[in-house]
């Protein structure tokens, strides 16, 4: 009896034993399996953010003057960005989600009808919550007003236009928990103030509902070639261009949309595009690294005309096509647009597109331009006065100017009072402005001749005026015009590419330091980030940059030699 049990005993050791070997196989295997992306990552990770992402590079311990005090919040960031299988896993429950449940695994995308994609970032558009900020869509209107009257006393011709949200022009394929408001929509009640204002604009809504015929990707949020071509002819058209015809005959299967990558970047479903078999015929004059660059000029030979593109990543596929029919063009991604920066004496139109989903931007931003000064104002009784803060600065040969009255009204002007006592006015643009109420007035002067001068912010509204109350003096010296040394004017940097690409991942600012100011710097909204991307050019290469947040710290990328 007393062996029995002895023999048992050692029968539940060795089974006790095994359990505990293979509790320690499957935890090893657990462990392993959970280290795997990381031990995996210098061999099969880090192959390059998604669409709708920004690449995260690998953090530093020190960062030149002190120690990194948030490297293990970049290390986590890095990792979560480019652990080993990444895209594949992505890509797996992307699959799995969309085929299953006929739902995505990108809070972005939205999965509609027949296989269509759209953007979330639409939905307050076709829900109608877009109009519901009445002074939003009254100060673009202002805006825009301001800016086409500004640039025809140049003797420059204005068009305005917007790119249809996909899910504007087809709402079939929304899905149906989703209602759609169109006269909510902040383009319906921006087209009203359009007409009132009588600003030259073309409606590229109508235009393509009455094709009759699908001219956006199904799996991007882009119209396609035949639909950037459409577009094209009409502002061209438009403008007095009168376009020459461009033949899309040749079809290949060979385009992948944006929202497609952002939910299944390894399995992406190829599209239809369209091309012409004769190709184009402009060239850049610089090196560029996509069409989306924030800042790309153009020659032909065969064009006519010298145009200013101000556009968005609508104008990717638009821009060939548009620079294959004009002499000269400038495809800038600014935003504010910038016409004192990029418009010249040579320029003959100015066209401002922007997709619908964004129109605010055009609020929240005002156009750097300076205003045409009115000698003529027919100015209303003044019903009171306010106390209104205002700012100025000088940038580059201009005054910038700024200030937030108490109330939105429906005019802003800047009243400047010279040495002498002489009045005149300047139209300001309306901004956001700092309690986030679209009541932010913004002016440039430009031609001050050196001097004292006073400014307040008059205010119209039904005819009454009100004007602040505490007047800001400012001095201004007028800019004198330099000369660089011959021999410095022909310097050439390209010792300092070595030096730029050491920055890679570094704010932009620190290179500055480092080198000097760029010739010419350009930003713009960036379809990556809720930031900006940028471009610095110098003589010999191109530094390219992006940021996280609008007004954010621009992160080097790359650096491109010319």
């Amino acid at each position: 009896m007393l062996a029995m049990l002895r023999k048992e005993g050692k029968m539940d050791m060795r089974k006790e034993a095994r359990m505990d070997r293979r509790k320690k196989l499957v935890i090893g295997i657990y462990m392993l399996a959970c280290l795997m992306p990381l031990l995996l990552l210098p061999f099969f990770g880090r192959e390059g953010a998604e669409s709708g992402e920004q690449a995260v590079r690998f953090p530093s311990v020190w960062d030149g003057k002190k120690i990194n005090g948030n490297f293990s919040r970049e290390m986590g960031d890095y990792f979560a960005a480019n652990f080993a299988f990444r895209k594949e896993l992505v890509t797996l429950k992307g699959v799995l989600m969309e085929e299953l449940f006929h739902s995505s695994s990108n809070d972005q995308v939205i999965v509609g009808k027949e296989d269509v994609l759209f953007y979330e970032s639409s939905i307050a558009d076709y829900t109608g919550k877009s109009g519901e900020d009445v002074a939003a869509v009254k100060a673009v209107a202002r805006n825009l007003s301001l800016m086409e009257k500004c640039l025809q006393d140049r003797g420059i011709r204005f068009c305005f236009t917007v790119a249809p949200n996909k899910n504007s022009l087809y709402p079939e394929y929304m899905p149906d928990r989703y209602s759609k408001n169109e006269d909510g929509r902040f383009m319906t009640k921006l087209d009203s103030e359009l007409q009132r204002e009588g600003i030259s604009y073309v409606d590229l809504f109508s235009l393509f509902r009455d094709s009759g015929k699908m001219y956006y990707h199904k799996r991007d949020s882009h119209w396609n070639n035949q639909g950037a071509v459409l577009v094209e002819q009409t502002l061209l058209t438009k403008i007095g261009f009168l376009p020459g015809t461009q033949e899309l005959t040749e079809e290949r299967k060979d385009f992948t949309g944006d929202l497609d990558q952002m939910i299944r970047p390894k399995q992406m479903k190829k599209e239809w595009e369209f091309y012409d078999p004769a190709g184009h015929s402009y060239e850049t004059l610089h090196k560029i690294q996509s069409n989306y660059d924030p800042y790309i000029e153009t020659n032909c030979s065969q064009g006519i005309g010298n145009l200013v593109l101000y556009r968005d990543s609508f104008g990717n596929s638009l821009l060939p096509f548009m620079a294959d029919q004009v002499e000269r063009g400038i495809f800038s991604r600014s935003m504010p647009v910038d016409p004192e920066l990029t418009v010249s004496e040579d320029t003959d139109v100015v066209i401002v597109e922007i997709v619908e989903r964004n129109l605010k931007l055009l609020a929240e931003h005002a156009p750097v331009l300076a205003s045409e000064r009115i000698n003529d104002l027919e100015v209303p009784d003044l019903s009171g006065e306010e106390e209104i803060q205002i700012v100025s600065e000088r940038r580059e040969n201009m005054l910038y100017v700024e200030g937030e009255p108490g109330e939105n009204a429906q005019e802003f002007y800047l009243q400047v009072t010279d040495g002498s006592g002489e009045i005149s006015y300047y139209p300001m643009y309306h901004t956001l402005g700092e309690h986030k109420e679209y009541r932010g007035a913004e002016a440039y002067l430009k031609g001050l001749e050196t001097g004292d001068y006073t400014f307040a912010i008059l205010q119209i509204s039904d005819k009454k005026a009100i004007l602040s109350k505490d007047a800001a003096t400012v001095h201004w010296e007028e800019p004198e015009e330099t000369e660089k040394p011959a021999e410095e004017e022909g310097k050439k940097h390209s010792d300092d590419l070595p030096i730029a690409r050491s920055f890679i991942g570094k704010d932009v600012k620190e290179l500055i330091e480092k080198i000097g100011e760029p010739k010419r710097k350009s930003l713009g909204a960036s379809c990556a980030t809720e930031g900006e991307d940028g471009q610095y050019y110098y003589p010999d290469f191109t530094v390219y940059t992006q940021s996280e947040t609008r007004g954010g710290t621009q992160i080097i990328q790359s650096v491109e030699e010319q």
